[in-house]
């Protein structure tokens, strides 16, 4: 957008769900995605020409150059969670163990075993009604449990859910949030005047508080290509704007005057002429905005959380909780932007 304002953005399904392989796996028919499920546990292996690596006799497929590993080698460990070379192999029958597994199997039982311990230790491993409450607003937004690995999925939300102390919202309490936070689930039409200094956004914030009209002191002042049209920047769904924008946005009212606040562009004062709550998309933002803290609780748990890997398998990160095969780059997927 070129009204000095506007931002590339992630998808709002990247930016609310990126935690583990749930960001490309919930709500995949919403995003028009789809997630390449080979390497979940039970998975088959990736394909393609390879040397074969044993874990005494054993073959477990894998690349060359890499010592054979015995099969009471430790290959993973994390906490009571501890696997050898050769439970690793009876439990992923024909993946590779030797760094060599691009399909993700590995890193996704890593995981799992994780998850499935932690869910153990908090007495959580049965599933309650609320966690089937959980499921099934899952299931309604789009999420297929009979996928594969979609059952590994539902435990690492559980477990996601349960670190955040989360429960579903009711109707009613979605309605008093959309009522409390209009910004967050409207789309929300604005004006602003664009200027350079701090000084000069105070002189055009005292004018319209003044009762000046707003969209002649955008066409006297305004510095931006909206400034002719009175500052319009026609109406948005939160996130099309610079977070700075949109944090002003959501601080005012219809008819109300925001600001200065400062941008990249420059120093804005906002005003907003039209709010419209968008109710269809109510309960999918409410559900989406507690996923939004359920994966944060996730990923401060996957922060403070040690694992150990032996090299021949990977590096893991925490940041991420995920497995970098050893014969792998790290590679940062293109995620896209909204235009």
């Amino acid at each position: 957008m070129g009204n000095g304002v506007g931002g590339a953005r992630l998808s709002p399904m990247y930016r609310r769900i990126s935690f583990l392989v749930v960001c490309l796996a919930v709500f995949a028919a919403a995003c028009g995605g789809s997630t390449d499920n080979a390497g979940l546990a039970g998975g088959d292996a990736a394909s393609g020409d390879s040397t074969t690596t044993q874990v005494d006799g054993t073959v477990v497929g894998g690349g060359a150059d890499v010592a054979p590993a015995d099969s009471e080698d430790v290959a993973f460990s994390s906490g009571d969670v501890t696997y050898t070379f050769g439970e690793l192999a009876e439990a992923l029958p024909g993946v590779p163990l030797d760094g060599t597994d691009v399909s993700g199997a590995v890193g996704s039982f890593i995981g799992e075993s994780i998850v499935a311990n932690e869910l153990e230790v908090l007495d959580a491993t049965e599933r309650t009604e609320a966690d089937e409450a959980l499921v099934e607003r899952l299931i309604q937004n789009g999420f297929a449990p009979d996928q594969p690995g979609g059952e590994g999925i539902i435990e690492q939300i559980r477990f996601a859910w349960r670190l955040a102390d989360l429960t579903l919202l009711t109707e009613e309490e979605i309605a008093l949030d959309g009522e409390l936070n209009p910004f967050a689930y409207s789309e929300t039409c604005s004006r602003h005047v664009l200027v350079e200094t701090e000084a000069e956004a105070q002189e055009v914030y005292d004018l319209a508080i003044g009762g000046a009209d707003f969209a002649e002191l955008a066409v006297e002042y305004s510095t931006g290509p909206s400034g002719p049209d009175g500052g319009d920047l026609g109406c948005n769904s939160p996130g099309r704007m610079v977070p700075e924008f949109d944090e002003a946005l959501s601080s005012i009212g219809v008819g109300e005057i925001g600001g200065p606040v400062q941008t990249e562009f420059g120093w804005h004062v906002v005003t907003i002429y039209e709010q419209t709550l968008n109710e269809d998309e109510l309960g999918l933002q409410s559900f989406l905005n507690q996923l939004d803290q359920a994966s944060e609780a996730f990923f401060a748990f996957a922060a403070e959380t040690p694992v150990e890997v032996d090299p021949r398998l990977g590096t893991w990160q925490s940041e991420s909780f995920q497995l970098v095969p050893a014969s792998q780059e790290i590679i940062i997927p293109d995620l896209g932007v909204d235009e």
